[in-house]
């Protein structure tokens, strides 16, 4: 979110605001769980309308672009990874019902993850998705250096920032 930030403000962009919900090693299959108030996307749907409201006080909010980098969990084994198409989809629709059905949608997770490589259909209904929409984009992690197995490098954030950053203004 910093480097996508930075990217954003050596482009001229203007009065940035930049939203984070992260939880690591989680899945949307056990933990996100679209559409369950227990889940933490109920948690993120209502962190986001607070930071909404909030800037609302200061300045009308324009969304330009909703960032979903997940997935490796949800490669952990077959039964979630058969499940994540459904529940990344949902999980979209649920998004762009809050923010408006134009906000630029832009998803990806590390595909060299041992899991990702184990059960790559997570990859597949993320690159499908996006395919079939033409206000998605699906950002590569490859070639990104990494410190360890799930972690990229300062250098490595810094070009995913990048990536993104592309990726929702291209």
């Amino acid at each position: 979110e910093v480097s996508l930030a930075r990217s954003a403000y050596a482009a001229g962009v203007q009065n940035i605001a930049v939203f984070k919900f992260a939880k690591g090693s989680t899945s949307l299959f056990s933990d996100w769980r679209p559409g369950d108030p227990s889940g933490l996307f109920a948690a993120l749907s209502n962190e986001m309308t607070s930071a909404i409201d909030a800037l609302r006080k200061h300045n009308p909010p324009k969304t330009e672009c909703f960032i979903w980098i997940q997935g490796e969990s949800d490669a952990e084994n077959q039964e979630k990874a058969a499940a994540y198409g459904r529940n990344l989809a949902a999980l979209l629709r649920l998004a762009r019902w809050q923010l408006g059905k134009n906000v630029r949608i832009v998803v990806g997770m590390d595909e060299q993850h041992p899991w990702v490589m184990k059960n790559p259909i997570v990859i597949e209904h993320q690159m499908k998705l996006a395919a079939q929409d033409n206000n998605m984009r699906f950002v590569s992690m490859i070639g990104l250096p990494k410190a360890d197995t799930s972690h990229l490098t300062s250098a490595g954030v810094i070009e995913h920032g990048q990536r993104i950053f592309d990726a929702c203004t291209k």
